[in-house]
């Protein structure tokens, strides 16, 4: 972005997530373009406002969106190494998805978009595959009736741990058979 239209855009993420505060995808914009003009503790401070007007908390999908952005501003300041560790990663996309699930499942992402970002990030970025795995318990828990948390868990298991750990996975969310 040229360096005379980034205010222009922030003042547009602005006047976009105050007209429309429900909106998941402005608030995202709202956090990005902070961080692109302002840095992290500004992008932050946008967040925490999100998260303290409420306006997110009747959707989880909506929510995800504004915590997808937030995981990917920890993510680029732990790329760029700004002073930033794996554990500050790693806490975020914990946080986020604990904050999700806070929120009524009814209204969850069906494709889990936060969780797969998030656990992309603790996998791929931060390198943690421990960390991963207890996330992936965290979701498989949380979506018990989610037949894709479970195949990408178990999925994640055959590329990082032990078949049997996947087979497990795969009867754990296998619906029960009706006789």
């Amino acid at each position: 972005m040229r360096p005379r239209t980034k205010p222009l855009a922030l003042d547009l993420a602005n006047k976009g997530r105050s007209n429309c505060p429900w909106s998941g995808k402005l608030w995202a914009h709202a956090i990005s373009t902070t961080y692109s003009v302002s840095g992290k503790h500004e992008a932050l401070n946008v967040y925490y406002y999100a998260m303290s007007t409420h306006a997110l908390e009747y959707s989880m999908a909506e929510y995800s969106l504004a915590a997808i952005a937030l995981i990917d501003m920890a993510r680029l300041e732990f790329q760029l190494n700004r002073g930033t560790s794996s554990a500050d990663l790693l806490s975020t996309c914990t946080s986020c998805i604990t904050t999700a699930y806070s929120l009524p499942i009814e209204t969850a992402d069906p494709m889990l978009r936060l969780e797969r970002y998030s656990l992309f990030v603790t996998a791929a970025i931060a390198k943690d595959i421990e960390a991963t795995r207890g996330l992936w318990t965290k979701v498989c828990r949380a979506r018990r009736s989610s037949a894709e948390a479970w195949v990408l868990a178990a999925d994640f298991e055959t590329a990082h741990g032990s078949v049997a750990n996947a087979r497990s996975l795969y009867r754990q969310g296998a619906p029960a058979q009706t006789r």
